[in-house]
This record gives C-alpha cells, structure tokens and sequence, in this order.
C-alpha cells in the first residue's frame, strides 16, 4: 500500500474547502485509501493555523472538527517520529520538518502544493507530487 505524507499547508486547505482536491486527499487519508504520515510537527503547524483569529473568523471551524483532525494525524501507525534530520533544503525550515516526517516515515509521496518544493520533484526517494497528481496516483493504483 502506498505511503504518503501531507503538507500542512494541504491539510489546512483540505480542512477548509470541501471537495476540492486536498480535500479528496484527506477524505481518502482518512477512509484508508493510503498509509498517512504525520509527524507533530506537522500537526503543532495545522493546528496552529486552523485555532489562529484569522482563519476561526472566517470559517467559524467546529471545535470537534479540528478534533477529529487532530486524533486523527496523532494516531498510529499515522504519527511517526521524525528520526532524519533536514536542513536547509527548503526555504522554510517548517519545509525541512515536512520532508523530515516524509523520509523518516518512509512514505513514497509528500503531497503538497508549494511550487518551491515541487520543483524537486523528489527528496531521498520520496516523489513530491500535487494533490491532483496523487489522487491520479491513487486511482491507477486501484485499477490494477
């Protein structure tokens, strides 16, 4: 079964804007469609950003939904400690962190949106792909 990881930022989108293609991502993350890999750095930054004054004013999140997202990064075999250290490669060190959880949980995607990291296309054997293009990853996958 496929690994992959998810970019906060992807998890934040997802979260916020339903049907779109983060959203089918996580919606296939949570039904078991792939193994998920999280790390708590990764699940500190989403919260940070779906609690902050900006994003409750305008989407007025339900509590037990940022909840249910949060027990669901922090559950194993989803949440994997980040055992390879990465710096400096990306621009932001949150960046590091993502590519970190990704390598140290051996996933074979990190599904994100961010052109920076998208240009390399792949980092220590893990593929750097949209959320479009792994949900077409994921439907090959189920036609064979």
């Amino acid at each position: 079964m496929i690994a992959a990881a998810l970019d906060s930022n992807m998890i934040v989108s997802a979260t916020l804007v339903e049907g779109g293609n983060p959203w089918r991502v996580l919606h296939a993350a949570r039904a078991g469609t792939f193994r998920c890999r999280s790390s708590s750095a990764i699940v500190a930054e989403v919260l940070r950003t779906l609690n902050s004054r900006r994003i409750q004013r305008k989407y007025r999140l339900d509590s037990d939904e940022i909840d249910g997202l949060r027990n669901f990064l922090q559950r194993a075999p989803t949440l994997v400690s980040i055992t390879v250290e990465i710096h400096g490669v990306a621009t932001h060190p949150e960046d590091d962190l993502i590519l970190a959880t990704a390598v140290s949980g051996q996933a074979d995607y990190l599904v994100r949106g961010d052109r920076q990291l998208l240009a390399m296309g792949s980092f220590r054997g893990v593929q750097i792909v949209t959320p479009r293009d792994f949900l077409a990853i994921l439907e090959a996958e189920d036609s064979r």
